[in-house]
């Protein structure tokens, strides 16, 4: 125990920003080189993305022009860049994407989406266990 917490990375592997699950797949999307993509979750700097099967994507490279589309908001001209592909706890290919190059009105937007998807799933996890003590 000693050992672990005298860690000196153990401060520094730490999330900045939280990642929301979005169960309402058909309004959460991304278009990406022209193919529409349900969300599997988002944050204010990237999303996870289901992959088709036997598709490939390399981490690393650079995506442009990406658009999301939030329950009506849409935001276009997004850059990102592939992060990772791997599989998932369900043993599906997913795909993490970084946003990149976004100017402060974009980001701010970004962050105010995401923090309204985040107080709207701890008010649904509150009633949740609310119903459940009943």
């Amino acid at each position: 125990l000693n050992e672990i917490m005298g860690d000196s990375l153990m401060g520094s592997v730490q999330r900045k920003h939280f990642r929301i699950p979005l169960n309402e797949k058909e309004e959460y999307t991304v278009v990406i080189n022209g193919i529409v993509r349900s969300l599997i979750d988002i944050s204010a700097n990237g999303i996870c993305v289901g992959m088709q099967s036997g598709e490939v994507m390399d981490a690393g490279s650079n995506l442009a022009d990406c658009e999301l589309r939030l329950k009506g908001a849409i935001i276009s001209g997004l850059m990102g860049e592939i992060v990772h592909c791997s599989l998932s706890k369900d043993m599906r290919m997913v795909c993490g994407i970084h946003w990149i190059n976004l100017d402060s009105r974009v980001e701010k937007q970004l962050t105010d989406i995401v923090a309204k998807f985040r107080k709207e799933l701890f008010q649904f996890s509150s009633s949740d266990t609310d119903s459940d003590s009943e």
